[in-house]
């Protein structure tokens, strides 16, 4: 079964270090407000700062406009625009800073002992085969997004909008700015 996230189910909510604000996309919240597994959102960054902190967690992050890169302890590395995000631990001490001004991002995060993740941004016309993860979230930013279940439906997403799929292999095509996002349940002992 399908779930649409529409751009209205959108929601913006508080950092958790307070300095900020993100649209939260998409979780597996049962319901707004509850804690999450996992969760997808948009932030504005137009000052240097330190990540709020997500203990037990993986993060993913890729810039959608402007330029950013993270300072850790173990160094500086800068956030793509494009291809693979960039992962790392909830855990660490992790600061941003701008290159050159204000930077929106889009940032996934797991709990690290339920999923196994990796999120990618697309730009431009692109195809993309998926095997039969057990969670597969395409969300539009801008352009459109047409995304076959292999033997099943087609669902077309457009900016703003995003589809969840569970145990499914797809053909995703992709015109304009797409985020991919494919989790893995990690079974419980």
């Amino acid at each position: 079964m399908a779930i649409h996230f529409r751009a209205s189910d959108s929601k913006k909510v508080p950092w958790k270090n307070g300095l900020g604000t993100t649209l939260e996309i998409a979780t597996d919240a049962r319901h707004s407000g509850d804690p999450w597994t996992w969760r997808l959102s948009i932030a504005d960054v137009v000052t240097n700062a330190p990540f709020s902190p997500f203990e037990g967690c993986e993060r993913f992050i890729a810039c959608l406009d402007g330029g950013m890169r993270l300072v850790t302890k173990t160094g500086v590395v800068d956030v793509p625009r494009e291809g693979p995000a960039l992962q790392f631990s909830g855990d660490d001490d992790t600061n941003g800073e701008l290159r050159g001004g204000p930077c929106r991002d889009l940032n996934l995060i797991v709990q690290r002992a339920r999923w196994q993740a990796a999120l990618e941004l697309v730009r431009g016309d692109a195809e993309r085969e998926t095997h039969a993860v057990t969670t597969l979230l395409v969300y539009v930013v801008t352009g459109r997004a047409t995304v076959e279940e292999h033997g099943g439906v087609g669902y077309d997403v457009g900016p703003g909008e995003s589809i969840l799929l569970h145990d499914h292999a797809t053909t995703i095509r992709t015109a304009g700015v797409v985020a991919i996002a494919s989790m893995r349940a990690i079974p419980r002992a």
